[in-house]
Formats: structure tokens, sequence, C-alpha cells
């Protein structure tokens, strides 16, 4: 008997039970808005602030299909969400995200688990749906690109991949379905620039086409060749973003805007040209930030803050990781930004395989010595498939699998280390204190106090 896809009820489910950055997820927002677009209502339940599976029982008993978000750290709640839509006899029920795209087989395998998406969801999830109205039978629910299903309990694999070229074509993600109100509260990645920002995340662009070890090739399994959107359809997004919601800030959450100079050249000069009044803040490579013509352009239309990834003060390490560049490119690019007013963020990651004591403590005293406006210091989490996770495991490295929340760049991924992970713990402590107790930076700290709801956000975050 087939299902009249404009009456489905279609139920996206977004798990969060530990983390809370003030970032709606915007993976099931795109979702949600591709399908709208398309007559197809849907129902997203985030737990971000209600953090309870009574409520997510609550709104999946009576759905067609419930569709779950599955990160590596929230997989055990994944799958636990699963098992409560089955408990009702939800007909289909789908997994998507960073941990189906890269362990397919094995989220599959789960009895609660019909079907999963691989990689972009958009495109793929529709087709998904738009098959199972025809007939509620999970055999014709084979053939779609990125989708593998079950079929009375045998795996069905789809090799072909799709990504959607043209990233202008996928609508904005539906913010209306989340909670704003409560996301711009918490919301800090803009702090440093200023503490009563009313801000968002936004994507920019989609994959990278570098090789760190850290997170390749899990991005490009997920999100393919790198894309991006086009000037014009990222601006109309913030206008969207500030009439709809009034937001003045956002910070790109891409890992690489910085890549084409030309590219960024054009977007600032057609921010310029429109008027639009947007602080924004971008990620990007040491060795891709643009001539200081450039930043001064991207400084008048908006940019207020750079995150860099630095990882650490070891060449040797910086190897490891495969990030292709040196510490004099670090101070260079920091130099550069500060130069014109912009602010920077830097990133570093402690824990690595075979790294030593004598090596961090020169990380964390070369970033207390760069004129870094915050920094965030990781421990290393070799999550699966990465090139760091097969070295780990080729050289005989035991890691610790049994994923949760506190497992999110908090704590060792090793269960034998070189140092031991309480060892790395505290001098990730010991990093954050010698950064933020420096002289320059008590004007920050006397700041964070003005919003001491996003500073506690921050601090859970980044360190608890």
């Amino acid at each position: 008997m087939g299902f009249n896809i404009l009456l489905m009820k279609i139920v996206l489910v977004f798990p969060n039970m530990g983390i809370l950055t003030g970032e709606p997820p915007l993976g099931i927002g795109y979702i949600s808005a591709y399908l709208r677009e398309r007559g197809i209502k849907t129902k997203i339940i985030d737990t971000t602030f209600k953090p309870f599976f009574k409520f997510i029982e609550k709104n999946v008993k009576k759905a067609d299909i419930v569709g779950i978000y599955a990160s590596t750290v929230m997989i055990n709640d994944s799958f636990k969400v699963a098992e409560i839509a089955k408990s009702y006899e939800v007909p289909l029920v789908v997994m998507g995200g960073p941990h189906p795209s890269v362990l397919p087989e094995e989220t599959l395998k789960h009895k609660a688990v019909d079907a999963i998406v691989i990689g972009e969801g958009e495109y793929s999830f529709f087709k998904l749906v738009e098959k199972f109205e025809k007939r509620n039978e999970k055999k014709d629910l084979s053939g779609i690109p990125n989708v593998w299903v079950k079929v009375k309990g045998k795996i069905i694999k789809e090799k072909r991949r799709f990504f959607i070229k043209n990233l202008d074509e996928i609508p904005f993600p539906a913010r209306d379905l989340f909670d704003m109100k409560k996301y711009i509260a918490h919301w800090f990645q803009l702090d440093v620039v200023s503490p009563n920002l009313k801000g968002t995340n936004v994507c920019l662009t989609r994959s990278c086409p570098f090789s760190c070890t850290f997170c390749q090739p899990t991005l490009r399994i997920l999100f393919g060749p790198f894309r991006r959107r086009s000037p014009k359809n990222i601006i109309d997004e913030f206008i969207h973003l500030k009439e709809k919601f009034g937001i003045n800030a956002v910070q790109s959450v891409d890992d690489l805007f910085f890549i084409d100079e030309k590219y960024i050249e054009r977007f600032c000069k057609t921010m310029i040209e429109e008027g639009v009044d947007m602080i924004w803040g971008c990620q990007s490579r040491v060795d891709t930030i643009p001539s200081l013509k450039t930043l001064k352009l991207a400084y008048k239309a908006g940019l207020r803050m750079v995150s860099i990834g630095i990882e650490s003060a070891s060449e040797r390490i910086l190897k490891l990781y495969n990030k292709g560049i040196t510490l004099n490119q670090v101070k260079t690019a920091v130099k550069k930004l500060k130069l014109v007013g912009i602010k920077v963020r830097g990133y570093f990651i402690l824990g690595a395989p075979t790294e030593t004591l004598k090596e961090i403590k020169e990380t964390i005293k070369f970033a207390t010595s760069l004129s870094l406006d915050e920094a965030a210091f990781s421990i290393l989490t070799p999550f699966p498939k990465t090139y760091i996770y097969e070295f780990a495991k080729k050289e005989g490295w035991k890691i610790d699998e049994n994923w949760n929340y506190d497992r999110y760049y908090k704590r060792g991924g090793f269960l034998k280390n070189v140092i031991p992970d309480k060892i790395i713990r505290k001098y990730q402590r010991l990093a954050f204190l010698m950064f933020y107790l420096h002289p320059r930076r008590f004007i920050y700290l006397f700041n964070s106090i003005k919003n001491p709801v996003r500073s506690l956000t921050k601090l859970r975050c980044y360190f608890v």
C-alpha cells in the first residue's frame, strides 16, 4: 500500500545529548529545506536544549519515516533513537551523517536501522522519501545514489555517489524549525569582536582539497569534491538571516574559505556594493591567507575574525598531520591578519601518536608567544577511517572506540600512549591557563564576563 507524500509524517532527529555550541545543525536544516521546496513537510527534533529520550519518543511514535543524524560521538544515542522508532513500528528508519558515511556496513547491521545515506543527504534522502511513497516494501528502495538499504537482513550496497555540483541550487537551511532564540543566546564564535553580537553559523563551501591526516579522507567521503557557493547566493542568505532572525554576525563553519583570492575579492566587492552590514568570520589555512590588499578589502566588507589551524609547534608532528605548513608561515599569517585589524583564533592539537612531552610544551609555548586573540587546545581524536586512525592501527596502537561526547577532542583516543592520557589532559588545562592568563588577554577575559551564558557555553565546548 502506498503513502501520500504530502501527508507522510517525516521526522528528522538531531540526538545531541552532550554538546552545546550555539550552532544549529545545518545538515538536517538543509535536508528539511530541500524537501520543503518540493512540497514535503518535515519535523525536526533537536535535543540540544531538551536532552531527553522521552522528548524524542513523544515525537517519533506516529512517524512514517524517521531520519537520524549520527556523528561518531553521537552514534550510541543515534542507535537508541532508532530502537525507540522501531519499538513504535516506524516503517522506515534512516541514518545519515559522518558515522554511517565512513562505517556504512557496521551502521546498517544494527537491527533498528533500515537504510543509511552516505555523504550529502539532500538529494538522496528526497529520492528515498519519493520511492518510499510508492510502495512500502524495502526492496523497492534500492538503486538510489548514496543510499544503502537492508532487505530481509541482507545489505544492498549502492556504489553510485551523487553530489550536487551547484550549491546555489540548495535552499537555505530551515532555521525556522530550530529554536533560534536559544541558539543565538549561546552563540559565542565572534565574542572576541563583541560579546553582544546576534550571530549564527553558515556553510559557504563543501569539502576540502587538502589532506590533513586527522580529518581526511573522511571529509571527502562526506562531501566529495571541493565546491563553493556564488557570492550572490551567500549574500542573499546574509540578508535573509538579518531580516528573518535579526542576525548581525555569522561564522563560516567551512574548513577552508580562503583559497582563491580572485573569488574572495569578488565576494567582498559584492558585499560592499550591496551595502550588506554583516560582521563575519571564516576559517583558513595559514598558507592560503590572501594578500594585505585583499585582507583590507575583506575588513571593509565586514571580516573581523579568521580561525587558523596551527596544530603543533613541532615540525615532526606537522609532517605526521600532513599539514604542509611551516612555523614561519604561521607567524606571517598571524602578523598579516593583525596588521589589518582582524582577530585571530588558533587551533592546536595535543596527544598525537608518538608525540613527546617536550613537543607538547613547545606547542604551548609557541601558542602563547603568538599575538592570537583566542586559542583552542584539543586532544587528538582518531576518528574512524581517517589517515591518522589507519596509521595508528598499522603501528599497533590500540584505539579506544568507546565513542561518547567525552571523546570529542577532550580525551585521548589511544589506550596506550607515549604520554598517559591524564598527563595530556593536565597539559591541555595548562595550555588554556597559560594562554588566557597572559597579560595581553586580560581585556578579553574582562569582556567575557559581560556575557556569562556564552562564556560558560564556550568553556564547556572547548575545555570541560
